[in-house]
Order: C-alpha cells, then structure tokens, then sequence
C-alpha cells in the first residue's frame, strides 16, 4: 500500500509543466514566425503567378486554336504545340527549383521555431545548415500584421497538465493532422479538376467528331501544361499524405504506449514533419483560408480524443 501512495507521489512530482505557451510568445521566436509567414508568402506568390501564368496561356492557346481561321490562314498547330511545351519546360526546369529554395528557407525558419519553443536541438544532418541570420531579419523587416491570421498563441491547443515532452507531441501531432487532412483534400480537388479538363475536351472532340491525332493536338496540347501541374501536385500530395499518415501512426503510438516519450523519439517526429514542409508543394493561400476553419475544429477534436 505504502509503495503504491509513493509510486503516485512520485509520478506527480516527475510532471513538470510545459513551457511551451510561454515559449512561443518570447521576442525571438515571434521574430521566427513572422519571418516564416514571409517567406512563404513570397513563395506562394510565385506559385500563383506560375499556376496564373499557364492558366491563362492554356486560355489564350484555345482561343487562338478556335478562332484562327477567321485572322490567317497559316496553321498555327505547330507553333500552339512549341508554346505549350515551352512553359512546361520553363516550370519545370527553372520554377520549380526556384520554388524549392523559398520553401527549404521557409522549413527552416519554421523549424528553427518549433525548435526553439520545444527546446529540441537542432539536427543538421537532417535540416542542415540554420537558416543565416540576414534572411530572417530581411523577411521579419517586410513583415505585415494581418488581423485575420495573428501569430501569437501560435500552438492554442489544450496543452494544460502535460509535462514537455507530452506537450511536444501533442503539438506534433496537431501539425502532422491538419498538414495531413490538408493535402488530401488538395489532392482530390487538383485530380477532380485535372480529370474534368480531359473529360470536357474528349467531349467537345467527339463532339466535332476530331481523329485521335486531332485531339491530340488541337486539345491535349494546348492544355498540357495546366495537365502537368494538375498531376505533378497530385504526385507530390499524395507521397506527403502517405508520409504524414505513417509519421501520424508514430506519434499516436508513442502516446499510446503509456509512458513518457523520449526526446529522442520526438526529435524522430520532428525530423520527419520537417522534410514534410520542405519537400512538398506548396498550398494555395486561398484553397487554405477556404478549408481553414473546418481543418481547425477537426484537428482539434482527433488530436485530443484519438482512436
């Protein structure tokens, strides 16, 4: 009986109070945050111009392709198709790296934070060199407070009476959940979209009663570059929802293991969901405000109350 009351007493005084919510709101790691916003909202303008930018070609392609009959008799096929092929290229060999590097910057400056409130190391053989300082400070300087997305109480899940490492799962757990449910949702949407462009043009082909090597040109082409990146963040959000998920299965492991995690097993956790931010496409700012809120209150509830 007597060791039961001191196995208690003692377990009570092994829980420390985490210091997470204190953390995220100190000067330095606000300036993370606010460095970070930046950085990917550079790098979401240029995912926009670069999705703008092939929209409206593909657009402007079509209805050159309908209407060229009635300004020039010249076939303006080949020169539709050199375009077309032209923009892939262009995303792919020199957006795309372009894009990375903002979103690499981003993890960090993210990871650096997260780092900071969990009070984890920094692990450079998975996230490499920290971020140098004149990068923060030039995103922070450009930083403008928007009402509609505040930065403080950044982790305003229920952490009270968890110790850190708890505390620190938990909070990576919510991540892990809503980047997860995020990108799913994502994925289907970019696939609805990619599948009903190929559908409506194979429509509108049988419909003029097009050859096969007629739709091929004169439909798939012009829309070849919008069908790339439509199927590229298919790919690219489905390998970050399967990672996500078996990183998901971890984390809720350990938590339902019974005993206290390591901050080894954490730093685990972490590692992943920051080669998570790094390496997977971005979402649009608007596609994320419109599923914001619903994310938010189902995040909530799986996170506290798993299955």
């Amino acid at each position: 009986m007597g060791g039961n009351i001191w196995s208690r007493i003692s377990k009570l005084f092994s829980i420390v109070m985490n210091n997470i919510k204190l953390n995220q709101e100190l000067p330095q790691n606000m300036k993370f945050l606010k460095a970070q916003r930046v950085i990917y909202a550079n790098a979401k303008k240029i995912y926009r111009l670069q999705l703008t930018i092939t929209i409206v070609v593909v657009v402007i392609l079509n209805v050159v392709k309908l209407t060229q009959k009635s300004f020039t008799s010249m076939d303006l096929t080949p020169y539709i198709a050199l375009v077309s092929v032209s923009i892939t290229l262009f995303d792919l060999l020199f957006l795309s790296g372009y894009l990375s590097k903002f979103k690499t910057n981003g993890a960090k400056v993210q990871e650096l934070f997260d780092c900071n409130v969990y009070n984890l190391e920094w692990n450079e053989t998975n996230s490499g060199e920290k971020p140098e300082n004149w990068v923060i400070e030039d995103a922070e300087n450009k930083y403008v407070h928007n009402p509609k997305a505040p930065l403080s109480n950044w982790y305003h899940i229920e952490l009270d009476g968890l110790n850190q490492q708890e505390a620190i799962l938990r909070c990576q757990e919510t991540n892990l959940e809503y980047d997860r449910k995020l990108r799913y949702h994502f994925k289907n949407d970019c696939l609805i979209v990619c599948l009903s462009i190929v559908v409506l043009s194979f429509a509108a082909a049988t419909i003029i009663n097009a050859s096969l090597q007629g739709y091929l040109i004169n439909f798939i082409a012009p829309t070849l570059p919008l069908i790339v990146i439509l199927i590229k963040l298919v790919i690219d959000n489905n390998k970050a929802v399967k990672s996500l998920e078996e990183v998901r299965k971890a984390a809720r492991k350990l938590r339902n293991s019974g005993g206290i995690p390591s901050m080894t097993q954490l730093r685990q956790v972490q590692d992943k969901l920051y080669c998570s931010r790094k390496d997977s496409s971005l979402i649009p700012e608007n596609y994320y405000q419109c599923r914001r809120s619903k994310l938010e209150n189902s995040t909530k509830s799986n996170v506290a109350n798993p299955l």
